[in-house]
């Protein structure tokens, strides 16, 4: 008999599967990013069509199998409909879910991430500036990594930097002072103002309302991601374009 276990969770990703069926990931409370197939739930009708959208938190159950696992219950909480209802927001939500998915690994409790998601998501759904959401999100996550530097020191020489705009490069870790940048073929230039942002960002419990140069922020972030991840990031990328940047890092 299949062991059936319940948990809430938000879904992260989500892909057609079978001829009706979606195949899930879905960040949960207690268990961590979990894969589950919810059964007919492309048909017209089904219970489990509205809990397998992106970006939706409900309570799941699911059967344990020895190779996949499958919805039998879901009780949908919110779909968070304020960001639903601005296109903006809506793309900056499937970036977070995007950036979630990619950094967190399965089957690992990590309360604390499904409740940075939470936040996030909520805060998303009033904000008048998405990319300060944006980079909340990431600013969180490099903390729970344990990978958070100072972002208003050079990484080379740890003095502080003065110069505007600075520089940041993957591989050396962080900001760098303009005499150090030509060594790193992937340094980029970040406004000084998204750099004070990013290091005051990991003191917020809330995304707040606003931050100079959270969009370069968003990217520089999303740069840095990208680089440590090594893999493209798409849903970052739609969100660039609509602010008229590129995800590369020049």
């Amino acid at each position: 008999m299949s062991l059936e276990v319940t948990s809430e969770g938000i879904v992260i990703r989500r892909s057609d599967s079978q001829e009706s069926d979606r195949s899930l990931v879905i960040l949960t409370r207690d268990f961590g990013k979990t894969y589950l197939v919810a059964r007919g739930a492309r048909k017209s009708g089904s219970r489990l069509a509205g809990a397998s959208e992106p970006l939706t938190q409900a309570r799941y159950t699911w059967a344990k199998g020895k190779v996949r696992q499958f919805v039998t219950q879901c009780q949908p909480l919110t779909s968070f409909r304020r960001l639903r209802e601005d296109y903006e927001r809506l793309s900056v939500g499937l970036a977070i879910a995007e950036i979630i998915d990619q950094t967190v690994p399965a089957d690992s409790p990590c309360e604390d991430i499904y409740d940075l998601l939470v936040r996030a998501l909520e805060a998303l759904g009033e904000s008048n500036n998405p990319a300060v959401v944006l980079a909340w999100i990431h600013v969180g996550l490099l903390v729970w990594e344990g990978e958070w530097p100072d972002w208003t020191a050079c990484a080379v020489s740890g003095e502080r930097i003065e110069s505007d705009p600075a520089d940041v490069s993957a591989t050396a870790g962080g900001a760098l002072q303009h005499q150090f940048a030509g060594h790193y073929k992937d340094a980029f230039a970040v406004p000084w103002a998204a750099l004070v942002g990013m290091k005051r960002l990991a003191e917020c419990e809330m995304p707040p309302p606003q931050m100079k140069e959270a969009q370069a922020a968003a990217r520089c972030l999303a740069v840095l991601a990208q680089s440590r991840l090594d893999r493209p990031l798409p849903a970052h990328a739609a969100v660039f374009s609509l602010w008229d940047l590129q995800i590369g890092s020049k």
